[in-house]
């Protein structure tokens, strides 16, 4: 027969094993949550890096429009 501790022992070793495999499954599924926050957040970067340039854009044609109107000066 087995020693009570020894036993014991084994039981704690068991619980130890079930919640450390517990932690990896939840440390799964958060490593899954944070893929999805990056993404969200490359994708928005990438729409703010859009909205800038057509802003850029948009400078330029009302500064043309601007100089065509000889509402600023023409540069030299």
């Amino acid at each position: 027969m087995a020693d009570p501790s020894s036993e014991l022992m084994m039981e704690v070793l068991r619980r130890i094993q079930a919640d450390i495999a517990d932690m990896k499954a939840d440390m799964r599924e958060v490593r899954g949550g944070l893929g999805a926050i990056e993404r969200g957040q490359a994708q928005i970067e990438v729409r703010l890096a859009d909205v800038s340039s057509r802003m850029d854009r948009r400078d330029e044609i009302i500064e043309r429009i601007l100089r065509r109107l000889e509402l600023i000066e023409q540069p030299h």
